[in-house]
């Protein structure tokens, strides 16, 4: 194998692992599942106290 089969074995293999990303966001972490919004409150809401209380 020469160098470009791998470069485009290893292209290919870039652009499947970024396609296995965006489904696995979509499957797992978008806005519209609770888990999501619980994770976010979870950060924000002591962010507000820390300033609310730092002021």
């Amino acid at each position: 194998m020469g160098f470009h089969e791998y470069w485009a074995e290893i292209k290919n293999s870039i652009e499947q692992l970024s396609q296995l990303t965006d489904e696995y966001w979509r499957n797992y972490s978008y806005f519209n599942d609770w888990q999501f919004w619980v994770v976010f409150l979870l950060f924000i809401i002591p962010l507000f106290i820390l300033i609310k209380y730092v002021d």
